[in-house]
């Protein structure tokens, strides 16, 4: 049992100083990499501390990567590299040669340099809300560097050069129980395929269904799902949604042959379909003979309660399921997947199957073992608890801001964006104009509507940024005088 004399803390508070001394036992090696710690409620009654302090310290470490959390088995101390001590001899030939290895943070910079240049000169803005922004600073680029070269030493040759239609074998067996371990669903690697992202993987459901067909979609919604379906000359009928989703009454279902929904959180309002709602769904779909397209978008990011269960675990046979690492990944990799009921699967094999593979191997391998050694599941944990302490971060800020006086900020419980709605009286083309000569650039919900004066008018989308939370109330504050 780990114990620590808590009157050593000085001023600090009782949570941060129990996070350093077990971050310390990590960094000195008296706790080694797959060391179990005792449980919150265990380390609480030894140490005579608040249940909350512990929790605490823990989700500090999860942050920072120093221990990882299993589901119903508890919290263990992750695998951490050993760092050379600075002004150390031969650290800077050292570091000339590793800081630019392939994979590595400084490389992708490195990169990308030239191109945030050229952005930067197209875009100055003060502030940017369109997306979500510094929760890439935690990605463990190291770790990835290293399971590359693990990948190019280990893997035979011809696993490099083995062909399919579908994805590696190996990367789609690791899906199967990614998905039944944190998902519920259980389903055979035989059904996963995988692409290069959610818009490849689209057109092939378009070509499997049809180009003849209608597929209904979310109104309001992500306006690329709709403009691809079109674009490969799918026809689109736009549903409207309420809070609790989208609204099966308004789908003319004998027009439709899918139904291309987001029930774990909304694009963009931030819903998550009930399970009520989801049955109806079902079985609308299933006494129709018809397919549910159920883009499980930021379901990793659920940071308040346990996501509901898919709609794929509901109705095997009527539901495609899909879900991308690019968001989660930060772009690292482009590797989306969706899984197909059997009779898709058939028609798949039979008429698509003389596609290639369009994500390299070296990806899909060094990809599976992200995931089948831990360490996917410590960067969700620790991008999870950001999101969370910038919503919290976003609260205090509107809260604290003149903006408050003019709407309200509506409850989330996961992602990476908030909503916040004005009142009805502002005129939001005036105010549009306004932000963007300002330099402030965000988005309306009014932009992801498919027709013009739907009924989210002053509704804003904000995304979570790394602005300081002072900043922010200034840029709230802006806005508020804009009105």
């Amino acid at each position: 049992m780990l114990t620590y004399n808590l009157e050593k803390r000085g001023d600090a508070p009782l949570y941060e100083y129990l996070y350093k001394c077990i971050k310390n036992d990590i960094i000195d090696g008296q706790l080694k990499a797959g060391d179990k710690l005792p449980s919150k409620r265990m380390l609480a009654d030894n140490l005579s501390v608040s249940l909350i302090t512990v929790q605490n310290a823990y989700e500090q470490l999860l942050l920072e990567g120093y221990i990882f959390s299993l589901e119903k088995k508890g919290y263990y101390v992750a695998e951490i590299d050993t760092l050379p001590s600075i002004g150390s001899k031969n650290d800077s030939n050292k570091s000339s040669k590793s800081e630019l290895s392939i994979g590595s943070k400084a490389y992708v910079d490195a990169r990308k340099s030239k191109h945030v240049e050229e952005d930067e000169k197209q875009a100055d803005y003060k502030a940017d809300f369109t997306a979500s922004h510094g929760y890439e600073k935690l990605f463990p680029f190291p770790t990835w560097a290293r399971l590359m070269r693990k990948t190019l030493l280990n893997d035979k040759p011809e696993a490099f050069l083995a062909k399919t239609s579908t994805g590696s074998k190996r990367l789609r067996e690791t899906l199967a129980r990614y998905l039944y371990e944190f998902r519920g669903l259980n389903v055979s690697a035989d059904n996963i395929v995988i692409g290069a992202g959610m818009e490849y993987l689209y057109g092939l459901l378009v070509q499997l269904l049809g180009r003849d067909k209608m597929i209904a979609v979310e109104d309001p919604g992500h306006s690329k799902v709709y403009k691809i379906y079109e674009s490969n000359g799918v026809k689109t009928l736009h549903v409207p949604i309420d809070n609790d989703g989208l609204i099966p009454d308004k789908i003319d279902i004998k027009k439709v042959s899918a139904i291309h929904i987001t029930p774990s959180h909304h694009f963009p309002m931030g819903v998550t379909m009930p399970a009520s709602r989801r049955h109806s769904i079902v079985r609308l779909a299933i006494d129709n003979d018809k397919y549910i397209i159920e883009d499980d978008f930021d379901s990793e990011f659920r940071y308040e309660l346990r996501p509901l269960p898919t709609l794929a675990s509901l109705a095997v046979d009527n539901v495609i399921y899909m879900n991308t690492f690019s968001k989660s990944m930060m772009g690292v990799v482009r590797i989306a997947y969706m899984v197909l009921p059997d009779r898709l699967m058939d028609i798949y094999k039979e008429t698509l199957g003389f596609y290639s593979s369009t994500v390299p191997a070296m990806e899909q391998f060094t990809l599976a073992s992200f995931i089948e050694e831990g360490f996917y599941e410590r960067h969700i944990n620790r991008v999870r608890l950001y999101f969370k302490r910038r919503k919290q971060d976003f609260k205090e800020a509107f809260a604290d801001s003149k903006l408050s006086e003019y709407g309200a900020m509506a409850e989330n419980t996961g992602g990476g964006h908030c909503i916040i709605k004005l009142d009805d009286s502002i005129d939001e083309g005036l105010l549009r104009d306004k932000l963007e000569k300002k330099g402030i650039r965000i988005h309306f919900v009014s932009q992801y509507c498919y027709k013009t004066g739907c009924k989210y008018r002053n509704t804003l989308v904000v995304n979570y940024s790394d602005i300081e939370k002072e900043e922010l109330i200034k840029v709230f504050n802006n806005i508020a005088n804009m009105i």
